[in-house]
C-alpha cells in the first residue's frame, strides 16, 4: 500500500480578529514541523517542560490568510506579545481546538 501525503490538505478554520484586520484571518493546524518548533522553545522547570513565549508561537504557527500563507513570522514575536491578553487567548483558544494541541502536550 502507498500513501499519498503530499495529499493532505491541513485543517483550517475562520476567526475574526478586528482588532488586526477586517480580512478574513485562518487558525490552521499545526505540522509535526511546527509542533517540534514551539517544543525547541520548551524548558525543562520542576521536572515539566515549560514552552517560553508559548502564546505568540503558537499564534504564529497557526495563522495564515485566505491563501495558507503565514502571516507573522519569528521575527514578529515581541509584537505579538504586546497585544491584549484577551485578544492572544481568543486566537490560541481557537489554534489549540484546530490542532488538539493544548499547552501540556508541547
Amino acid at each position: 500500500m502507498k500513501i499519498d501525503l503530499s495529499s493532505y490538505v491541513p485543517k483550517r478554520e475562520e476567526i475574526s480578529i478586528p482588532e488586526w484586520s477586517k480580512e478574513p484571518i485562518y487558525v490552521q493546524e499545526l505540522s509535526g514541523t511546527q509542533l517540534e518548533m514551539l517544543q525547541r522553545h520548551a524548558t525543562m522547570e520542576h521536572g515539566k517542560p515549560v514552552v517560553h513565549h508559548q502564546y505568540a508561537l503558537l499564534i504564529i504557527a497557526s495563522l495564515v490568510d485566505k491563501d495558507g500563507e503565514y502571516l507573522f513570522s519569528e521575527k514578529d514575536l515581541a509584537d505579538i506579545e504586546k497585544q491584549p491578553a484577551t485578544l492572544l487567548a481568543r486566537i490560541v483558544e481557537a489554534a489549540n481546538r484546530i490542532s488538539g494541541v493544548v499547552a501540556t502536550d508541547l
